[in-house]
């Protein structure tokens, strides 16, 4: 009798047991063997295919010594279709505006970094003389604004005074939201941008940028705030979850555990058609090397996800 009973208190509890486990599958996507459902920075972001038609960019970190023929020969080698300048060199536009690559539109000088000062006095006359270059290889000039937080004011004033100049003389101006700096993030761009009152000043992501101010999980929310306005966008590696700053927030394509497909799928369906800029800054590995690699995997993205991968 004792036995008949114990066998039909673990016929119970198993029956039980089974059924507690459905319900945690089917309520919070728990196996015994995965643990919880992937989050949303590794698990496979596409379910249907989308077609990626932007052209790969270098930002040129690690190469903006080498002298301006041997870049475009090196990059156009490897596939890029353009490249960013790191700094706001007026000898180095003229440089790449006498190649024939550059003349002809086959290679693109897509935009020239400025990490301004609000400490500094504008300099027209210099700012003047970058931009008469700089519209001959129809580059823009992507700014950063190196301030604090409660310099709104200030910031307003100097990029409305740098867009008017910009304007003058057809260049394309576009915010850079970055770490540590008056804007850190596309929102903060965003609304730095309304109180400008200038229309053809454009805007960029940063996808380390947005990693370091923990949107990883909010791309699908943030992109259709800027698309209508977004003419950069930047992707690297990422590995997540590290706290050694930029050496896992920007690492080589190939590297890390973020998977940018959901953020790529983001841009393209909320109609980016610009450049996507491979971010390179800090990267130790030979740039032939890492570039190599970046783009065999850029190639991967885009067959994955034409495939609905």
């Amino acid at each position: 009798m004792w036995r008949t009973r114990s066998m039909s208190l673990r016929r119970g509890v198993t029956f039980w047991t089974a059924m507690l486990g459905m319900w945690l599958i089917a309520a919070f996507g728990f196996t015994q063997a995965a643990g919880p459902k992937a989050s949303a920075q590794t698990a496979a972001p596409t379910t249907k295919s989308i077609k990626i038609t932007n052209p790969l960019a270098d930002f040129g970190f690690g190469i903006e010594n080498l002298p301006p023929a041997d870049q475009v020969k090196l990059l156009t080698r490897l596939g890029y279709e353009g490249l960013v300048l790191t700094g706001p060199d007026v000898n180095a536009v003229r440089g790449f505006g006498e190649l024939k690559q550059v003349q002809d539109g086959s290679f693109r000088l897509y935009s020239l970094l400025w990490w301004a000062k609000l400490e500094d006095p504008l300099d027209p006359k210099w700012l003047d003389s970058l931009l008469v270059e700089m519209a001959k290889t129809n580059t823009s000039l992507w700014i950063v604004v190196d301030g604090k937080k409660h310099e709104q004011e200030k910031t307003i004033d100097f990029l409305r005074k740098v867009a008017d100049q910009c304007k003058a003389r057809n260049v394309a101006m576009v915010l850079y939201p970055h770490a540590g700096t008056v804007f850190e993030d596309v929102e903060e761009q965003l609304a730095i941008w309304q109180q400008l009152d200038r229309k053809d000043v454009q805007l960029s992501i940063h996808l380390c940028h947005e990693l370091a101010h923990g949107n990883a999980d909010r791309i699908n929310q943030i992109i259709p705030k800027v698309a209508p306005m977004l003419v950069l966008a930047s992707i690297n590696g990422a590995e997540l979850g590290r706290n050694d700053g930029w050496n896992s927030l920007i690492m080589p394509l190939d590297k890390g555990n973020y998977d940018p497909r959901g953020y790529l799928k983001a841009l393209v369906e909320n109609g980016y058609k610009g450049p996507v800029v491979l971010h390179t800054f800090g990267i130790k590995d030979h740039p032939e090397d890492h570039l190599a690699r970046s783009m065999n995997r850029w190639k991967q993205l885009k067959a994955e996800s034409e495939s609905g991968q």
